[in-house]
This record gives structure tokens, C-alpha cells and sequence, in this order.
């Protein structure tokens, strides 16, 4: 059945649903890695999330920020340099991290601040102590290899490593820790995915969408609207739908247009982007 048929719209309506996206609905979770993360954030331990340039920093650090007890105060930050002297909470969140937020982050753990958690989009997580020196070497001047290697190694960095699968969903693909040691650093490895696809743990996205909806200017009242494995409304694809807007083709018969699912999720958490305050 059709979206215009279960409402009985004509073919002059414009419908538009709205849907309100989670996080962990693109995500493929496993009871080890998460295991990894409470405890890394119960030590108030600093985290690196990274990724390729693919996973949105955001939406990244959003799934590890989940994970935090609810009773600490959590801020987020966008501009480290001129923000992290009037910051009190207990957790620190930079989501949107270029390579000199990162290297201010580390710097402030010189200093004895914690606890952190930045994104960074990095190419693979292959070498990924050597990509880090790398690109705090190209953004700074006259800093040795011991001083890179005393930033890296003194910050306790928990390195959390974020992929995609086939089907476009996000998975923690390995995480790692620095071992510190004779003004040298070393990557050991705490976890490895065996594989991308949906097991133990796994909250796999609903099949169940709550809509809202409206018809032209005047607004229906909001009510629970379930649809169920309508392939004409929603396709189980890599983009996943979660909005749909009936169009008009040429033929004159209404068509449905898919929008992005991570689109929506991205504009939900940066909704939140002025709001700097203590949660």
C-alpha cells in the first residue's frame, strides 16, 4: 500500500515525514569494544576517536559520548584554544577536531587536564602512531621526536578506531592504547573485528518508524504512525530512509524521494552545536 493510499492524501497534498533518528541505529555493536569504552571513560581515561574521512566526526563522537555515566558533566567544545580555559566539567568532547585542536588537547594533558575526547579523520588505522607523529610533525615548528612521542605518550590516549561496512553501517574496527616507555611509544592492540556484520549485541534499526506528519499549511495532530515493511516507503538500502516527500513526475502519479539517513542524524546533533553549556 501506498503512502497516499493509507493517508487517502490527493494528489495536490505535499506530504513531509519527519523522523527522529538514534545513534546507536547505524552502528553494529559488540559487548567488547563497548566493554573497552565504559571502562577506558570509568578511569577518566583521554579517548581518540578516529575514522576515514567517511564517518562523520560528529556523529562518532556522539556514539561514545552514550557511554558516559550519566551523573558527570559533560561539555562540548568547537574551538579549543579559546574555550578550554573556561571549561569545569568532568568530560571534555571536541567533535569536530582538526589536527591543531588535537595537538592543544594533548598539550593540556601536559598540563594535567582530562578527561578528553577528540575525532580525527585519519586514512587507516595501519600505522597509525607513525600517521599521528606524521601530522603533529607537519603542524608544528622545531618539535623533535621526543617531544611528539612525550605529547602522544603522556596523554594516555585511548585510540578508537571507526569504520563503515557494506551496508553503510558504522563499526568499531580496532582499538588500541599507547604504552609509554623509555621516551618511546607503541601501539598495543585491545581489540580487533573479527567482522562487520550484525551480531551479539547488535541493536539492529527498527522496522517500526514513529512519523509525524503535515499536509500543506495545516498541521495534523501528531500521532504514532506505524509502518511495517512497506518496500514502496522504506527500502533496507545503504542510505536507509527516513524521510519521504511525494513529488510529481511527468506522468502526473506521485513518487517517493529517499533522503539520507546519516543527514538527518548529523543535522539532529548539530542542532546542538551552540548550545555550550554543562549537561
Amino acid at each position: 500500500m501506498s503512502l497516499k493510499d493509507r493517508f487517502n492524501l490527493k494528489d495536490n497534498n505535499f506530504v513531509e515525514i519527519k523522523n527522529e533518528a538514534d545513534i546507536f541505529d547505524i552502528f553494529i555493536r559488540k559487548n567488547k569494544s563497548e566493554n573497552i569504552i565504559t571502562s577506558a571513560l570509568n578511569k577518566y581515561q583521554n579517548i581518540l576517536v578516529a575514522g576515514s574521512i567517511e564517518c562523520d566526526k560528529t556523529i562518532m563522537s556522539q556514539y561514545i559520548k552514550n557511554f558516559i555515566p550519566k551523573i558527570d558533566s559533560v561539555e562540548v567544545i568547537y574551538n579549543v584554544n579559546s574555550e578550554i580555559n573556561y571549561i569545569n566539567a568532568q568530560r571534555i568532547i571536541v567533535p569536530e577536531a582538526n589536527i591543531h585542536d588535537f595537538i592543544k588537547v594533548l598539550e593540556m594533558c601536559l598540563y594535567g587536564f582530562k578527561s578528553f575526547i577528540t575525532t580525527l579523520n585519519i586514512k587507516s588505522y595501519n600505522h597509525i602512531i607513525d600517521t599521528l607523529k606524521t601530522l603533529i610533525a607537519l603542524n608544528t615548528s622545531n618539535l623533535q621526536e621526543a617531544g611528539i612521542n612525550n605529547l602522544l605518550g603522556t596523554a594516555e590516549l585511548l585510540i578508537i578506531y571507526i569504520a563503515k561496512n557494506s551496508d553503510g553501517l558504522f563499526y568499531i574496527q580496532n582499538i588500541g592504547t599507547i604504552d609509554y616507555n623509555n621516551s618511546e611509544i607503541n601501539l598495543i592492540d585491545l581489540y580487533t573485528s573479527e567482522n562487520n556484520n550484525v551480531e551479539e549485541g547488535q541493536k539492529a534499526p527498527e522496522e517500526t518508524e514513529k512519523i509525524e506528519y503535515y499536509i500543506q499549511d495545516n498541521v495534523i495532530e501528531p500521532s504514532d504512525i506505524e509502518i511495517k515493511n512497506d518496500s514502496d516507503i522504506i527500502e533496507q538500502t545503504v542510505e536507509n530512509i527516513i524521510e519521504v516527500e511525494e513529488t510529481k513526475n511527468l506522468s502526473g502519479k506521485n513518487k517517493p524521494v529517499k533522503v539520507n539517513k546519516y543527514k538527518l542524524l548529523k543535522e539532529k546533533l548539530k542542532n546542538k552545536k551552540d548550545e555550550n553549556k554543562i549537561i
